[in-house]
């Protein structure tokens, strides 16, 4: 029909008939279709960032907002305001930082050398809950099984490595730090890495928001 809504020059209804959410979110986002593998792992990574508890502050956050009786709206919103480098949109940076270092063929013990020799924490390595952040070693499973080569996450667990050997304590790959290393390994823009956690996410605060608003009486304090 003439006057039909196009994505990318494609019908919506010929996306809706023959679509999946996953595979419109990448459209939408690139224009590109991915293949089984690549949905794979784009479906793997959405599921991994879609909650993480109420302790996160997108979620109390969320939460509190719904609390005061705030439409759902407005909860999912304000808990997303909360996300940056230090919670959930780290994976853009990690993925960046994992490009640069390929391009300049540098080792896991240069780069761990140049972040403790410049105070600088390295975006996806680190964790304050985990000693072994299983949802990093789930998608980097998830991947080798899928990729004919993982350079970036391979060089992600390499960088972890080293500087929890240097560090004496354990600091992993976290969830951030893996989705970076997947995004550059799919050959995609690095700040859709950041992108999946916020989509993904949003799903998980809705449902934070609406049980708090079930559940409460009052507002939290």
């Amino acid at each position: 029909m003439a006057d039909e809504y196009r994505l990318h020059d494609m019908p919506i209804t010929q996306l809706i008939a023959e679509g999946d959410f996953v595979s419109t979110l990448w459209f939408a986002w690139t224009g590109v279709r991915p293949d089984e593998k690549t949905k794979r792992i784009l479906s793997a990574c959405l599921v991994a960032c879609v909650d993480h508890g109420e302790k996160p502050p997108s979620a109390m956050v969320a939460r509190t907002v719904a609390s005061c009786g705030k439409p759902l709206a407005d909860s999912v919103a304000a808990g997303l305001l909360t996300l940056g480098p230090r919670h959930g949109n780290a994976a853009s940076a990690a993925s960046q930082w994992l490009r640069d270092a390929i391009a300049r063929n540098e080792s896991a013990e240069s780069i761990v050398t140049k972040s403790l020799t410049d105070k600088r924490r390295i975006p996806g390595i680190g964790h304050p809950e985990y000693d072994i952040d299983p949802r990093a070693v789930k998608l980097v499973e998830i991947a080798k099984s899928q990729l004919t080569a993982t350079p970036h996450c391979d060089l992600a667990n390499d960088v972890s490595r080293v500087f929890s050997e240097r560090k004496g304590k354990p600091l992993p790959l976290n969830v951030d730090g893996a989705i970076g290393a997947l995004i550059a390994d799919l050959g995609a823009p690095a700040d859709l890495a950041d992108a999946i956690f916020i989509a993904a996410r949003t799903v998980g605060l809705i449902a934070h928001a609406r049980e708090e608003a079930e559940q409460s009486e009052s507002y939290r304090r």
